[in-house]
């Protein structure tokens, strides 16, 4: 590896800018002026200037560098000759040693990835009904270009809302290393599937429709929503195992005597504030104050943040849990997973561990704040077409919770939050089953639990009542 190539594995996830790649053997300067994306010591992204034009290169080092760089122009080459929409490559190339490579394409200026444009991302997103029509002309025209992609038989094997760009009314497809070829219609179905199972799934009929009306294949939709819940299941799992180990989307730290884990984008701004959690409290405004549990609000540079202490009642409590998990830290994977799968909850901001060791004492879990106010006294004060609202809410939440096999463990009203929303909170006791019996049995005990918030007598039980005996194809009854 020639020096310069190694200076930049060197520099970790901060290269400087504006970096100047002396090592790229093209004609004329070739400097970046912002990072898009880093993969340390792997895959460099950014937005430079060559030639006096703004392009994207993509920096790749070390062993597998050459053939990344391969991928990535033979993607392009698929792309091309099918005349599907992508960023024109410029320049492309490999170091005789097969340690550096580096691609340089077009600059698309103002465009948005999807993800960007609509605000899809890893988990769950509160819109507006004016951003849900935005968002649904989006991904139209992103479904449209993924048909166009599987009829002139490729797919985009790592298939993402970031690998595709909009500006108007065009769509650029990108990342095209992973652009390969479909040997059969069950490929292309799959891979529609994986799509699919990042949108929200009230979306994903209307995008299956337009797909089937662009590109006719041989499948109903109950068998390709099964498939996008596989995947589904599966990216939530993803992030939640993400979420504990240092990666482009986590920073975690780790010492003899804590565990620190922070999402990348928010851990210079929130790291004075989790070196002195305790103190935190000490200023905050208490919302609890129990023996298992504190919990405080905080103002934090302009921004409101929920801190909860898993407290240790005694010795006796400190030994029995010393060699688990925390609740912290639980509740924090716990979270991640909902949000992915469509369950409103609290959006997980950081989690800290004490430790000795490896014995772990108390967890702290930072949390944005959730608005509104609990289920059973919003329920209390709701007219009937509120409260039909709220029993419709309770009905997609335990639809979502049947669909992965979910149990709250304390579905309790006072652990639901109303706020045109329904919001699901304190998720100590949250699982995923591996049978469905085991499910069920504890399924029907969060159903239980969930209506001795109300006297029977209530119209509030009657109606959230009706929500569980109901099949979950069928309207529910009028509140």
């Amino acid at each position: 590896m020639s020096p310069e190539v190694k200076e930049l594995a060197d520099y970790g996830r901060q290269p400087p800018e504006p970096y100047r790649a002396s090592w790229v053997d093209v004609e004329g300067a070739l400097e970046v002026q912002q990072w898009l994306r880093i993969l340390p010591g792997k895959r460099y992204v950014g937005r430079a200037v060559w030639q006096g034009q703004e392009v994207l290169v993509k920096l790749f080092v070390g062993a597998r560098a050459g053939r990344k760089a391969t991928a990535e122009v033979e993607g392009y080459k698929r792309l091309e000759s099918a005349g599907l929409p992508t960023p024109e490559m410029l320049h492309h190339g490999i170091l005789p040693d097969g340690m550096g490579a580096w691609v340089v394409s077009q600059f698309i200026a103002q465009a948005q990835t999807l993800e960007q444009a609509s605000g899809l991302g890893s988990d769950f997103k509160k819109t507006n009904n004016r951003h849900e029509l935005t968002q649904a002309r989006q991904i139209d025209q992103v479904v449209t270009c993924i048909a166009g992609m599987h009829q002139k038989g490729v797919r985009q094997q790592d298939i993402h809302p970031e690998n595709f760009l909009l500006k108007d009314d065009q769509c650029w497809i990108i990342d095209t290393a992973d652009v390969i070829p479909i040997n059969e219609d069950q490929e292309a179905i799959a891979n529609f599937a994986v799509f699919l199972a990042q949108l929200s799934e009230e979306l994903w009929r209307g995008a299956w429709q337009l797909y089937r009306q662009l590109n006719s294949v041989a499948a109903e939709y109950d068998k390709v929503a099964a498939l996008a819940r596989q995947w589904q299941a599966w990216r939530a799992r993803d992030l939640a195992e993400k979420s504990v180990r240092d990666c482009s989307l986590f920073d975690v730290e780790s010492g003899p005597t804590f565990f620190r884990a922070v999402w990348r984008s928010e851990s210079e701004t929130l790291r004075p504030l989790l070196e002195d959690l305790d103190g935190a409290l000490v200023a905050a405004t208490l919302l609890k104050d129990g023996r298992s549990a504190t919990v405080g609000l905080v103002e934090w540079q302009g921004r409101q943040l929920v801190i909860k202490r898993y407290n240790l009642k005694g010795l006796g409590h400190r030994l029995q849990r010393c060699w688990r998990p925390t609740r912290a830290w639980h509740s924090w994977q716990a979270g991640h997973r909902l949000r992915v799968l469509g369950i409103n909850t609290p959006r997980p901001i950081a989690m800290v561990e004490e430790r000795v060791g490896p014995l772990r004492g108390r967890g702290y879990l930072i949390t944005e704040v959730a608005a509104g106010q609990d289920l059973m006294h919003s329920a209390q004060k709701a007219d009937s077409q509120q409260l039909q609202s709220m029993a419709v809410a309770v009905r997609k939440m335990m639809t979502v919770m049947t669909s992965h096999r979910i149990t709250h463990g304390d579905f309790k009203a006072t652990n639901l939050l109303w706020d045109d929303a329904l919001a699901m909170i304190d998720l100590d006791a949250v699982r995923w089953h591996k049978t469905h019996n085991g499910w069920r049995k504890a399924f029907k005990k969060d159903e239980a639990r969930l209506l001795r918030n109300w006297s029977e007598a209530s119209r509030e039980y009657e109606c959230f009542k009706n929500v569980i005996n109901e099949d979950v194809t069928n309207k529910i009854a009028p509140c």
